[in-house]
């Protein structure tokens, strides 16, 4: 993963931070909630994957969860 920033970008959020603190525990949130549900989705397919012998993928997980069952509840 690469990361480019250029200086003035470096120095406004800088400048954000200092006039609103509060905003760098916003931005921390966000970018753990999405880091989290990468890595579960990940940890999720591992498992299936694994579970099952086979690649797996999110949208044959969401068409198998949308099909009814046929076993007897």
């Amino acid at each position: 993963m690469k990361l480019e920033i250029s200086v003035p970008e470096v120095v406004e959020i800088f400048k954000e931070i200092q006039e609103q603190p509060e905003r760098l525990f916003k931005m921390v949130r966000v970018d753990i909630r999405e880091n989290v549900g990468q890595y579960l989705s990940k940890l999720m397919d591992m498992e299936l994957s694994h579970f099952l012998g086979r690649e797996f993928s999110h949208s044959t997980l969401l068409i198998i969860s949308a099909t009814p069952s046929i076993l007897p509840g």
